[in-house]
């Protein structure tokens, strides 16, 4: 059972007692770079596992961690992935899934802030998975032999950022999600990467958002349209995923009278999947990022 951290940049192995510098413990045979590690997850993974391993430090403040997977070359997001989300949504069950792409310097730690460019700023909580090897017209019965771990995910996106283009007489014409999708800080990951083994049942993991307390989404990847397996073959198939790439696996609906909710400045966001972690995060004013810099 693996799981990895970054730590400032660093790759760390965590352990029981606290956490452990992987560079420096296998002599340099895995770098020191949280990204590198996915391309040898499986001999990683056997000498995480094999004989004992002490820990070199405690677990790190929070203000230490960053994204797990810092520089992939692909992030794919998935939409409408849940039932209970299509149904509230009022729409017919897909039959494949509806994609699209996320910039890299969307990506946030677990515990940065999140900046807000407007006030019409929405978040999702979602389950992610790392591909460690790549996967091309696969089948589902082979995806999770390409599947490094899974880790904590939210979708962020900006309404206002959203581009509508009518037609001449003004009927509806052309929509871009992005940028709304992949605005600084709009896909934070972590804190971990967490093996298949020891994630546990991918087809059973409780998802949770928090706004300052007050719940926001409770859901699982029971109700996922199409399943990990599933959705990784059918993504390979369009798709030429390759290792460290991240998938967002989609988003259970918001709880019932919570739908029109906006980030605003002050939120506490706490977004979790159980045995995988927890994301604790404030928003900001994005004003306020750019005036510190």
């Amino acid at each position: 059972m693996t799981r990895i951290l970054n730590d400032s940049g660093r790759l760390k192995l965590i352990l029981p007692e606290g956490i452990l510098d992987v560079a420096n413990a296998s002599n340099g045979r895995f770098s020191h770079d949280p990204q590198a590690i996915f391309e040898d997850w499986d001999d990683f993974q056997e000498w995480a596992q094999s004989g004992s391993k002490s820990a070199d430090a405690t677990a790190p403040e929070s203000a230490r961690i960053l994204s797990p997977v810092p520089r992939p070359r692909q992030i794919v997001g998935v939409g409408l992935n849940y039932h209970t989300h299509i149904h509230h949504s009022g729409l017919k069950t897909p039959t494949e899934p509806g994609v699209f792409a996320k910039f890299l310097t969307s990506l946030a730690g677990p515990h940065a802030d999140i900046l807000l460019p407007s006030e019409t700023v929405f978040t999702e909580a979602e389950a992610a998975v790392v591909i460690k090897r790549e996967a091309y017209f696969i089948n589902e019965d082979q995806a999770l032999d390409h599947v490094a771990g899974v880790t904590v995910a939210q979708d962020l996106y900006d309404r206002t950022a959203i581009v509508n283009i009518p037609k001449l007489d003004g009927s509806g014409g052309a929509t871009y999600l992005n940028p709304s999708k992949s605005l600084a800080t709009f896909t934070p990951l972590g804190p971990e990467v967490v093996s298949l083994e020891a994630a546990g049942d991918l087809g059973s993991l409780a998802i949770e958002l928090d706004f300052n307390d007050t719940a926001i989404q409770r859901g699982n990847t029971s109700d996922l349209v199409f399943a990990i397996p599933e959705l990784i073959a059918r993504l390979s198939r369009r798709l030429r995923l390759l290792p460290g790439d991240v998938i967002l696996t989609g988003s259970p609906a918001r709880i019932e009278g919570t739908e029109g909710i906006a980030l605003r400045p002050g939120d506490l966001i706490r977004a979790s999947v159980a045995g995988l972690g927890t994301q604790l995060q404030v928003a900001r004013p994005a004003e306020t990022a750019r005036l510190a810099s």
